[in-house]
């Protein structure tokens, strides 16, 4: 995807938050929109909310950590960036 020009400056987009456009840097750089996501949807004052270990995830629920399925994350992350627009930069 590309970003069209009536969406105005990307930067001024993302740091608004008032748009609902979610965008993301290219799809060669998979850590950066991983960090984006993570801080987006698994962030907390305290630290992270979801946790990879031994080939599982696990989320905090407020006294412990329950597992959740890779599918889960996975389509979370799917429906995130579903409309997403990726920057050429």
């Amino acid at each position: 995807m590309s970003l069209a020009p009536e969406f105005g400056d990307p930067d001024e987009l993302a740091e608004s938050g008032d748009s609902g456009l979610v965008i993301v840097p290219a799809p060669t750089k998979p850590y950066e929109i991983a960090q984006m996501f993570m801080q987006e949807h698994y962030s907390d004052p305290r630290g992270q909310l979801l946790l990879h270990h031994r080939g599982l995830f696990y989320t905090w629920a407020g006294t412990h950590w329950p597992e959740v399925e890779g599918r889960t994350v996975r389509s979370q992350l799917y429906g995130w960036l579903g409309d997403a627009l990726y920057r050429r930069w």
